[in-house]
């Protein structure tokens, strides 16, 4: 081989090895980037604006969407975030069945350069401003729990492996994180409702009679025990007139804090 050809030769490969270094770099930056952002937030809404909009700078695509799937239930979706970049506008948007029923079963990445002709989503209708799109799990302990899809590459031919083995780093290291914040706003929900709960049995305790009447010959005794810790049912002993006693009973629709304020307008 001529000297010229093999100094072209080399030069052709170093070109390449500082062109896969300079993305190794990139990619590094990406998720030490995305790593800093989302790990301090349990703000489930702006976790996954943070994930997308990253997802979108890392591989230059279009419009993306973080789909999350309801625990334990394999056909039902929960609200998503859809988001174009360079857009502060986020919508709610559904992820195909088929396409979501696809990543139940495969559990892995997929890229699609022309969904229209993919004998794997035959007769499903894409938008048609859907080009190509690159779709990656986000799991947990093995679990699916939501999936990431970033839409259009804006420039170039369509996505390539590296977009999608970058998608897909993205979204296991960011699965755990919007796990975090979806456990921790349930907790704050399960509190919550734990403070209607205990407001409420306060307020029945104090509307319920602390006493029985004493009437000779009589053996009067009442109580509740409500079915869900504060229940509607109602009860009062009223003095109409002189030896006349009105005994109220009643059951109240609903349970817990309004079941609660509902019978003490009943009183009022």
């Amino acid at each position: 081989m001529p000297t010229s050809d093999r100094k072209r030769e080399s030069l052709t490969s170093l070109q390449k090895e500082v062109a896969r270094l300079k993305r190794a770099v990139e990619e590094l930056s990406t998720l030490n980037d995305l790593a800093r952002s989302i790990g301090a937030s349990l703000d489930s809404q702006q976790v996954m604006r943070t994930i997308v909009h990253r997802s979108l700078r890392a591989v230059n695509g279009e419009q993306g969407v973080i789909t999350l799937v309801s625990r334990g239930e394999t056909s039902d979706t929960t609200t998503l975030i859809r988001t174009q970049l360079g857009s502060s506008e986020h919508t709610k948007f559904h992820l195909d069945r088929a396409l979501l029923g696809w990543m139940f079963l495969n559990r892995k990445p997929l890229l699609v350069d022309d969904p229209r002709h993919d004998e794997r989503f035959r007769g499903v209708k894409f938008d048609e401003s859907i080009s190509s799109f690159i779709c990656v799990p986000m799991m947990v302990k093995s679990e699916l729990r939501g999936v990431l899809t970033v839409y259009n590459k804006k420039e170039g031919s369509g996505f390539s492996a590296d977009d999608e083995r970058l998608l897909a780093i993205i979204a296991a290291q960011s699965a755990q994180v919007v796990e975090n914040a979806r456990l921790y706003e349930e907790e704050k929900q399960l509190i919550k409702m734990r403070e209607e709960l205990r407001l409420a049995s306060r307020i029945q305790t104090d509307l319920l009679p602390k006493t029985c009447p004493q009437i000779p010959g009589y053996d009067i005794a009442a109580g509740t025990i409500p079915a869900d810790q504060v229940g509607g049912d109602y009860f009062d002993f009223i003095n109409l007139e002189q030896n006349l006693i009105g005994l109220c009973v009643g059951d109240v629709s609903g349970k817990g804090l309004p079941a609660s304020l509902l019978m003490a307008n009943l009183q009022a």
